[in-house]
């Protein structure tokens, strides 16, 4: 008997990690302890339409058409598309189960499976050990408060040796993305992972130039400043919108045969960004490497054009003219996007340095490229 089961869970390990393919779809190689031959299943599924029973055992057909049934002590597991099921024990009430779960996540010998309770609700238990019985994600006597088992298992990894890394912890909350986060940061050691959300000031200096009928302004230094934001999205993702003040002043000046023209361009912008940041999470370093890109919306507070012109006239008199080009005010849209380095200070504070290009799509728009420093408060 013990033989045969021991052939039962091969076949379960083959099962769950062998795959076929001829130019068919869904299609696993099943190694058949008793025909001692592997096998083309080409359908997998629990037996049963009650979702709790679906969870004690499976039915695989063969391509010969004949039907086989395991339980879940009889097998180890199996794969179904990208999802992993296995076979393990739990203690429902004060009964010790066999059952046949998914994985929901799994990373360092730690995994999260989800159960169907007696009573069709759906819960989460957590294994971090093998051979043992898995532990509830929730607190048996409080569903709304983590099992205080699992909060002692994250606080023994010496990375929570950091005040601020363990009050990170004392966060956990009962799902499986919450343990997710902390526990990612527990087992690479690597405080970089937490993410939260932070704004602060940004300023910084710029070359940028312009092209207004009939005159094209050349590379001009300015300087900027204002404020920004980062809120988290998804582990290295983030949204960073950005609020910034823009004073600009360019000036032309074009001599010829006859005289010279001097042109001066002023303008002021102040620039609102919602950019999508991905940084790169080093390991135990202060250096973080990020990229962002987006869109930019300009709103002109001021837009002035002045000409001066002086030249000589057919019998030789120098002629002086000053005028005032009006120009239309309003609202512009752009895209920028850069790269850029984050140094943290503390676990409250970092300085952000990046180079960014900007350009205002309009025809008669400010193009250029700039340099900031950033500082969460």
């Amino acid at each position: 008997m013990k033989f045969w089961k021991n052939l039962l869970l091969l076949s379960g390990v083959l099962l769950s990690v062998s795959a076929f393919s001829q130019g068919r779809r869904n299609l696993v190689m099943f190694h058949d302890p008793v025909k001692e031959c592997d096998t083309i299943v080409t359908h997998v599924r629990f037996l049963g339409e009650d979702s709790r029973k679906q969870q004690y055992e499976i039915g695989i057909r063969l391509e010969d058409g004949s039907e086989r049934t395991f339980k879940a002590g009889e097998i180890y597991g199996y794969r179904n598309g990208r999802t992993r099921f296995f076979s393990r024990k739990l203690k429902v009430g004060d009964e010790v189960r066999n059952v046949i779960l998914p994985r929901m996540y799994g990373a360092d010998s730690v995994a999260v499976y989800l159960f169907i309770q007696d009573n069709g609700k759906r819960k989460y238990y957590v294994e971090v050990q093998k051979d043992s019985l898995l532990v509830p994600l929730a607190d048996e006597r409080n569903p709304d408060l983590v099992n205080p088992y699992l909060l002692a298992f994250l606080k023994g990894f010496p990375v929570a040796q950091n005040e601020w890394v363990a009050e990170f912890f004392d966060g956990l909350k009962p799902t499986v993305i919450s343990f997710e986060k902390r526990h990612r940061v527990a087992h690479t050691g690597n405080p970089n992972h937490i993410t939260r959300f932070r704004w602060g000031v940004r300023a910084g200096v710029g070359f940028s130039k312009a092209a207004v009928e009939p005159y094209d302004f050349g590379n001009k230094l300015l300087g900027f400043g204002g404020l920004f934001a980062d809120i988290p999205v998804y582990e290295s993702f983030s949204v960073r919108p950005e609020v910034v003040f823009y004073p600009y002043g360019f000036s032309s000046h074009q001599p010829n045969d006859v005289g010279e023209v001097y042109a001066v361009y002023n303008r002021k912008d102040v620039t609102g960004s919602l950019l999508a940041c991905y940084t790169l999470r080093s390991f135990r370093g202060k250096w973080l490497p990020y990229a962002v890109l987006g869109p930019e919306f300009n709103f002109v507070m001021d837009k002035t054009l002045e000409r001066s012109g002086r030249w000589t006239d057919e019998d030789g008199y120098t002629v002086l003219e000053l005028k005032d080009i009006p120009q239309t005010k309003g609202m512009s849209v752009g895209i920028t996007g850069g790269v850029g380095v984050e140094y943290i200070l503390s676990h409250r504070h970092s300085l952000f340095f990046d180079v960014r290009y900007r350009h205002e799509l309009e025809k008669e728009g400010v193009r250029g490229i700039c340099f900031s420093v950033s500082f969460n408060l």
